[in-house]
């Protein structure tokens, strides 16, 4: 099981995918996100609801993808609603546009970074 979980809506997977290959690259290949709109994560035949819930709770870490589109999705809420209930560290990562300090609550009130700010990949992976 991965010990980061990354939440991304599938419209937006190339930033996703991206985020993971620079965690991979910064961490040295120590193990391999997991992605959970990624169809390679989740086998054809697998419950994927259950495998969700699994990674989730074995996660150490929770990205979220939050971009002004995804930030209105009900599931990237409900994948962080359940992070945030089980008390895992859930990091808002900021692209496509949205600021830190246009985060709705509760996101706005998690430490959060912004991908459009170079300083912050460092930061994120830290």
């Amino acid at each position: 099981m991965a010990q980061v979980f990354i939440s991304y809506i599938h419209e937006e997977e190339k930033y996703a995918s991206s985020l993971q290959f620079l965690l991979m690259q910064l961490l040295g290949g120590k193990g391999v996100p997991f992605m959970s709109s990624d169809k390679f994560h989740v086998y054809a035949g697998e419950r994927w609801i259950e495998r969700m819930m699994t990674e989730l709770a074995q996660a150490k870490v929770v990205l979220l993808m939050l971009s002004p589109t995804s930030v209105k999705r009900p599931w990237v809420n409900f994948e962080a609603g359940a992070a945030w209930t089980r008390e895992i560290i859930t990091i808002p990562v900021c692209f496509r546009g949205l600021k830190k300090d246009d985060l709705p609550k509760p996101y706005s009130s998690l430490q959060a970074v912004d991908l459009s700010a170079p300083e912050d990949h460092l930061y994120l992976v830290r």
